[in-house]
């Protein structure tokens, strides 16, 4: 029996031993929390997981404008991202951003397309590989796929992904600005509904691939459904950040900035993770029902 099998057996046993002693589930067990944090080292695997992501921004960012120039939507731009930003960076660095994002959507060519697709799924695709190797980890598997494969795995996730993450967040800008009213108010709802539910599917391509082993997966769970709230939370307060608190026009506020993305993508990749070891404790034999019953006697504690 190899170490990792051995590995899952104890964890087992100590559920078993744990639950035991004080019948209460393991999701709501702070000792629990702590052994697991430490065994999979999860939070070393955030950072490599944040790290390759802020990689794969910058690529990200150049594929979402030259989607809106080849699409016409450059009033996003013209219209609500760089009137709200001007304010709050020093004239010429704002100069030149504008200038750049202009002649992204003057080269409306198909080359500056594919090129800045092939760039992002390529970067996409190493913060994919360092969320599989996480995925070894947590759920105690070893990695027995070849170099290629991986890369070809990372590679056909990061697609889907892109995708998903990128629609989104293009989905939930520009479709409520299309009219006014009650069927602005419609469409702003329709959005984030079809936003919700492209970020799940990129997940469950995610989860489903990327483990050494593949594995079942519900498009309905607990830990996903932390992860995609998670999300949604942290972004939303990352834009409030950048919108109406960030100073860019001091050396202190742009360094504040960076250390506030950095941050949000690093507390991302943990939630992620802690998603997924939410979803194998349950896994295991807890109910979601049963977690929740037991909720009372933890406020009480």
């Amino acid at each position: 029996m190899s170490l990792l099998v051995a590995t899952a057996t104890k964890r087992r046993a100590g559920t078993r031993q744990r639950e035991r002693h004080d019948g209460r589930p393991d999701v709501l067990q702070r000792r629990v929390w702590s052994e697991l944090f430490a065994r999979h080292d999860l939070l070393t695997c955030a950072s490599g997981i944040a790290f390759r992501t802020v990689v794969a921004v910058v690529p990200l960012v150049l594929l979402a404008f030259a989607i809106l120039g080849a699409t016409g939507e450059q009033r996003l731009w013209t219209d609500q991202l760089g009137p709200a930003i001007e304010p709050r960076l020093l004239p010429g660095v704002y100069r030149g951003i504008d200038a750049a994002v202009r002649k992204i959507f003057a080269d409306d060519s198909a080359v500056l397309l594919v090129f800045a697709a092939g760039l992002a799924i390529w970067d996409v695709s190493s913060a994919v590989r360092a969320v599989m190797g996480s995925f070894a980890k947590v759920y105690e598997q070893e990695e027995r796929r070849s170099t290629i494969r991986r890369f070809a795995v990372s590679l056909a996730i990061a697609i889907p992904f892109s995708v998903g993450v990128i629609g989104s967040l293009l989905l939930v800008t520009l479709l409520p600005k299309a009219a006014a009213g009650g069927v602005g108010v419609l469409l702003t709802v329709a959005s984030w509904l079809v936003a919700l539910a492209a970020l799940s599917a990129s997940l469950w391509v995610l989860l489903r691939f990327g483990p050494p082993q593949g594995r079942r997966v519900a498009w309905v769970s607990v830990g996903a459904g932390l992860v995609v709230i998670g999300w949604i939370v942290q972004s939303a307060l990352f834009r409030i950040f950048v919108a109406d608190i960030a100073d860019f026009r001091s050396a202190t506020g742009t360094l504040a900035v960076f250390l506030v993305l950095t941050t949000y993508l690093y507390v991302a990749a943990i939630v992620l993770l802690v998603g997924i070891e939410l979803d194998e404790l349950l896994r295991e034999g807890e109910t979601p029902r049963a977690v929740w019953q037991a909720l009372p006697a933890l406020r009480r504690d």
